[in-house]
């Protein structure tokens, strides 16, 4: 059986996210939340 889609990890994902302004809230247990920081440019 294979897959289509390459694996990822987490660490993956957390690192795009960070990338595109995304930031770590909170964190309970295996949970992670993150909210989105738009930058404002004067």
């Amino acid at each position: 059986m294979s897959s289509g889609l390459p694996r990822i990890t987490a660490k993956e994902i957390i690192a795009v996210l960070e990338k595109n302004g995304f930031i770590l809230s909170r964190q309970s247990g295996s949970h992670i939340i993150f909210v989105y920081f738009r930058r404002f440019r004067h």
